[in-house]
C-alpha cells in the first residue's frame, strides 16, 4: 500500500485514510471470495482487516473511543468468520509439498485426509459466504465506513499530526520486538516466539501504512531487514501449524482402518519437526542482524529518534 500522506496531516484524517482504503481492498476481495477463484482471495481480504485491527490499537488515540471500539468489534468479529476456512486452505496447499516429502507410495495414503479436509471447507466456505451475505456483515462496513468518512471531514484543530504520531508508534513498535527478541533468545518455550512474530507484524503494517512520509531508500531499506527476521519466524511457525494440523486431524481417522493415513502424517510431523528445530538454530543470526547498532541507527533516523 502506497497512500500518499503529508507529515503535516492531522494523525485521525490520515488514519481514517489507511484505514478506508483497507476497507476498500476488503471489498475488491469479495467476488473472488465467492467465486472460488484463489484461496488468495480469502488472504487478502483478511490481511487486510488484520492491519485495520493493528493499526487501530497500534494508535489508539487517534481516533475517539466509539469509532475505535467499533472497529475492534468488527475486525474481531470477521476474524472468527474467516480464520477455520483459511486454515483449512493452508493444509490444501500444503499437499503440492507433501508429494516430495513423502517416500514413493505414501503420498496416496494421505488421500482420505484430503477428501476429508475439501468436505470440511466446503462447509466452511458455506458459511463464510453465510456470513458475508449477512446483515450483520453489511451494517459493519456501512456503519465502519460512514464512522471513518466522519472523522476524515472533521475539523483536527491542534491534533496530533502524522508524521510526529507515526513515529512515535514505529519507534515503540520496533523497541517492543527487541525487548520480545530477546526474551525469546533465552525462553525454552515458543509463547516468546509468538509473541515476537505478531510485535513483527504491527511494525510492518505500521511501516506500510506510512512509507510514504519517510524517504523511500530508508523505509525499503527498513522493512527488507524485518522481513528477514519475519520470514524466519514464520518458517517456525508454519512447521509448528503443520505439526498441529497434522495431530488435529488424526482424531477423524480412528481405528486400524486408517493406519496407512495415521503413518503418512505421523512421517510428514516429524519432518515438520526436525525443520522447525533447524530453523529455530537460525533465529539468533538474524534477530542479532535485526538489532545491530546500523539497524538500530536507521530506526532512529525514521522516528526522529535519538539516544535509546
Amino acid at each position: 500500500m502506497n497512500m500518499q500522506l503529508n507529515r503535516g496531516m492531522a494523525i485521525r484524517q490520515a488514519l481514517s485514510a489507511v484505514l478506508l482504503s483497507q476497507l476498500d481492498l476488503m471489498e475488491s476481495n469479495i467476488p473472488g471470495i465467492r467465486d472460488d477463484i484463489d484461496a488468495e482471495f480469502l488472504h487478502d481480504f483478511r490481511v487486510a482487516s488484520r492491519r485495520s485491527r493493528s493499526l487501530i490499537s497500534g494508535l489508539k488515540d487517534a481516533l475517539p473511543v466509539p469509532v475505535r471500539e467499533l472497529g475492534r468489534e468488527f475486525f474481531s468479529w470477521l476474524s472468527k468468520q474467516t480464520s477455520t476456512l483459511r486454515d483449512i486452505d493452508v493444509f490444501l496447499l500444503a499437499f503440492r509439498q507433501y508429494r516430495q516429502l513423502l517416500p514413493a507410495g505414501m503420498y496416496e495414503q494421505l488421500m482420505p485426509l484430503q477428501s476429508f479436509l475439501e468436505q470440511r471447507r466446503g462447509t466452511e466456505r458455506t458459511d463464510l459466504l453465510s456470513a458475508l451475505d449477512s446483515d450483520r456483515f453489511h451494517n459493519y462496513v456501512h456503519d465502519w465506513r460512514e464512522a471513518l468518512q466522519q472523522q476524515a471531514r472533521e475539523e483536527t484543530g491542534t491534533a496530533p499530526v502524522v508524521g510526529d504520531a507515526a513515529g512515535e508508534a514505529i519507534w515503540k513498535a520496533w523497541k517492543r520486538m527487541r525487548k520480545h527478541g530477546r526474551r525469546a533468545a533465552g525462553a525454552k518455550s515458543d509463547e516468546a516466539l509468538h509473541e515476537l512474530r505478531i510485535s513483527g507484524k504491527k511494525l510492518r503494517y505500521l511501516l506500510e501504512a506510512f512509507r510514504t512520509l519517510y524517504p523511500a531508500r530508508d523505509v525499503e531499506r527498513a522493512i527488507r531487514q524485518l522481513r528477514k527476521l519475519q520470514n524466519v519466524l514464520g518458517d517456525i511457525v508454519d512447521y509448528q501449524v503443520q505439526q498441529e494440523y497434522l495431530s488435529h486431524w488424526q482424531e477423524n481417522f480412528p481405528g486400524r482402518r486408517h493406519r496407512d493415513v495415521k503413518a503418512a502424517m505421523d512421517y510428514l510431523g516429524d519432518i515438520y519437526a526436525k525443520r522447525e528445530k533447524a530453523t529455530k538454530k537460525m533465529f539468533q543470526r538474524h534477530f542479532d542482524a535485526f538489532v545491530s547498532a546500523g539497524n538500530r541507527e536507521l530506526f532512529r533516523s525514521l522516528c526522529n529518534r535519538t539516544g535509546r
